[in-house]
């Protein structure tokens, strides 16, 4: 054990500290942060070591709150508006280091220096010393009932300090009460945004676990979708302990739980089996689709050259199935793809959610990849890294989807304010309609629908056949080549391609 203790290093105090063990980091805190509690001082944790190459945790260091200094003062700045923060720290020295043991398993006391260069709080001060203010679970459930009930916060303090047998007995002092119910409050209306953002774009929800962004390398998965300004919407964040199907069940009926059942038409997901298990169990009725950028990195790591070039033509090409089905025949053959070839045919095996073939009609507002979760987490890793504990990565989550919402209530006021340019020249829809009812972004597709379908013109329009369907006939203006059968009902209600010989 190294480091200075007290001054007398055999007193039975000194040594009653350097021989504990703990089974865990938790527990080490526990310890002497009661310690602190009896002594007069607030503690702090510091720094964590790792093992070379690894996540593994092997040594943790919990310092007085006084350690160190702050960072002095810049005169030649001007002088700021609000008064600076009292001064806290003045490089007290005393801590507590504790270490893993490889033979045992527990941790121990590796330094322990108890000399303080500051004088400690008296008795009775300790409860309003920062690391020892601290609000129960059953404290915050009291503190919300009493808030349904009507009770004012200021209120509340004088029930729970009445309960607890006296101010320094509560466990936390007004500000702390204060925070939490702004937080809570704040929570909720989050959440009600969430499900309001869910409602209104729920069509396509995206989300992959192949993000580890935390000390503890487990999955964080951000479930997102698009909105009316085509950016990202964000309805959930989870964290998951591992990557089982009955995880992925758990995860999904929690979210639905949380959005009141209602399911997504389409999900975009990465190719993880244990995922599409879960899907196929909670959500049957979804249209799955595998993330393409996903598969494209799994392409570039099993194809080259040629090979590479040549397969893409089935995760993008628009092609019926048989076409498809004779186009893979072929690729099998010019590149000599042999039965043995387990990616290959892992991907012919679910082609159903990746292929332009057989995907075509499917729900998915133009995206093929999970980008809008790539561009969610690539922000994400702007305040995040892999040392960050469970609640800092959570805190920052809610941190980048309140910039979200602030973004599309900015993007929501610029809309509201102006109206898209259309030429004279223009189709009256977009003149007089669209650029009214829709989002500048989303005025531009269907700006190039609209131009788009002046292209085309009905010509051949059969009658009902025997199954109740009529055949319409399109084609281009100029190029009768170039056409495309619909089947429709009667009714009108829907209606089905049959083919499609464009180019």
């Amino acid at each position: 054990m190294d480091g200075q203790g007290p001054g007398d290093e055999e007193s039975e105090e000194y040594l009653l500290v350097v021989s504990k063990t703990f089974r865990n980091e938790d527990e080490g805190y526990e310890f002497y942060n009661e310690y602190a509690k009896v002594k007069g001082f607030s503690i702090r944790k510091e720094e964590v070591k790792y093992l070379p190459g690894t996540h593994t945790r092997f040594r943790r260091l919990y310092t007085c709150f006084k350690e160190g200094y702050l960072t002095l003062v810049n005169f030649e700045k001007p002088e700021p508006k609000r008064t600076p923060k009292a001064l806290t720290r003045c490089g007290c020295r005393a801590r507590l280091e504790i270490e893993l043991s490889a033979a045992t398993g527990e941790w121990f006391v590796k330094n322990f220096v108890d000399k303080h260069n500051h004088p400690l709080a008296k008795e009775g001060q300790s409860a309003y010393l920062f690391s020892h203010r601290r609000m129960t679970d059953d404290q915050k459930a009291d503190v919300v009932g009493y808030g349904i009930g009507g009770l004012r916060t200021h209120k509340i303090m004088d029930v729970m300090e009445h309960q607890a047998g006296g101010p320094d007995k509560v466990g936390f002092i007004s500000r702390d009460l204060y925070n939490f119910v702004a937080e809570y409050k704040k929570k909720k209306i989050e959440d009600a945004q969430s499900r309001l953002d869910y409602d209104a774009f729920s069509g396509v929800l995206i989300f992959d676990s192949t993000y580890r962004v935390n000390r503890y390398n487990l999955p964080f998965v951000p479930f997102v979708g698009v909105n009316h300004h085509r950016s990202t919407t964000v309805f959930a964040c989870a964290v998951l302990s591992d990557e089982t199907t009955s995880s992925y069940v758990w995860l999904l009926e929690t979210f639905l739980m949380a959005i009141r059942q209602k399911h997504p038409r389409s999900l975009i997901t990465d190719g993880d089996y244990a995922m599409a298990r879960a899907i196929f169990v909670v959500m049957p009725d979804a249209f799955h689709r595998l993330c393409s950028w996903h598969i494209e990195q799994n392409m570039i790591k099993h194809l080259r050259k040629e090979k590479l070039k040549d397969f893409r033509q089935f995760i993008y090409m628009r092609m019926e199935v048989d076409e498809f089905e004779r186009r893979w025949a072929e690729y099998k053959q010019k590149h000599g793809v042999s039965e043995k070839d387990s990616w290959f045919n892992r991907m012919y095996d679910l082609r159903e959610k990746w292929s332009a073939a057989y995907t075509k009609g499917g729900y998915f507002l133009r995206m093929r990849s999970n980008q809008r979760s790539e561009s969610l987490n690539s922000g994400l890793h702007n305040h995040l890294d892999r040392h960050m504990s469970m609640v800092d990565l959570l805190e920052h989550s809610q941190y980048y989807k309140s910039r979200i919402h602030t973004n599309e209530e900015e993007l929501d006021a610029k809309a509201s304010q102006s109206v898209p340019f259309t030429k004279i020249s223009d189709h009256p829809l977009l003149k007089s309609s669209a650029a009214r009812i829709y989002t500048p972004v989303m005025f531009k597709i269907v700006k190039e629908q609209i131009m788009k379908s002046d292209e085309w013109k009905i010509g051949e329009v059969t009658q009902q056949d025997a199954f109740g369907f009529s055949c319409i006939v399109v084609s281009k203006w100029g190029n009768h080549d170039v056409t495309c059968v619909f089947r429709r009902y009667l009714d009108g209600e829907r209606v089905l391609p049959l083919s499609e010989d464009a180019a």
